[in-house]
């Protein structure tokens, strides 16, 4: 199963230790929530339209459009490992949905279809899906999110817009990591984010009619009663 360079940091930084403010019991340990249990979610949507100048490419100018939707709902239990809290292995309790769309046309006619219907999340998609990450000397904690969707990609012919070719697809999604001040009661992981800023890099040979997307993510986690005691490194 692969594993994104988010997780990889994050084990990493289990490693390197440091403390944390939750329930000091004493000089040496400290206490942390067993589990956090809640959901996030994702949409993203983007728009991008652009108009050749001129005929560079020897067949006139043409106008060129992109469109992304998607959505995403994870609800998920996370297990603590120190400061790190990701799906059990053991015991995967994720579920939720997500559906993603992204359409390409040259000259109003289509050029790609990536769709991916609303699914559920499955087992292949739960490593991955959402982790939180504690740093105590910064005072912050990361939420990640990313997932995946089977659909199909059907690629079109630009001049008559006749299927050429449809194959089964599996889908990477956006992937969101968001750090932010830790709370004072770490009990509950509330937020609410709207991102902002271009769907692609503008090519300057094009006149950019449109170019924005927006990401908003979700989320809300409960500590478990349960907590566990970790010895505090030292320097």
């Amino acid at each position: 199963m692969q594993r994104g360079p988010f997780f990889i940091y994050m084990v990493f930084a289990l490693f390197l230790g440091t403390g944390i403010i939750y329930g000091n019991v004493n000089a040496d340990t400290y206490s942390l929530p067993k589990s956090y249990e809640g959901t996030a979610s994702i949409k993203v949507t983007g728009a991008y339209h652009s108009s050749s100048q001129g005929a560079e490419d020897g067949e006139g100018s043409h106008d060129y459009q992109e469109t992304v939707k998607q959505n995403g709902t994870v609800n998920a239990l996370l297990v603590g490992n120190y400061l790190i809290y990701m799906p059990a292995i053991d015991k995967p309790i994720v579920t939720g949905t997500v559906n993603y769309n992204y359409h390409i046309y040259r000259d109003g006619k289509p050029l790609i279809y990536n769709i991916a219907p609303s699914q559920n999340i499955t087992v292949q998609t739960f490593q991955g899906a959402i982790g939180l990450y504690f740093d105590s000397e910064k005072k912050t904690y990361t939420i990640s999110m990313g997932l995946g969707a089977e659909g199909d990609s059907t690629h079109f012919n630009s001049s008559t817009g006749d299927v050429l070719s449809q194959t089964k697809k599996r889908f990477e999604l956006d992937k969101i990591e968001l750090t932010l001040p830790l709370p004072k009661d770490m009990k509950r992981l509330k937020g609410h984010r709207i991102i902002t800023g271009e769907l692609k890099n503008p090519d300057p040979k094009y006149q950019i009619l449109e170019n924005k997307k927006t990401i908003e993510i979700a989320w809300e986690f409960t500590a478990s009663p349960e907590t566990v005691e970790i010895r505090a490194t030292t320097k």
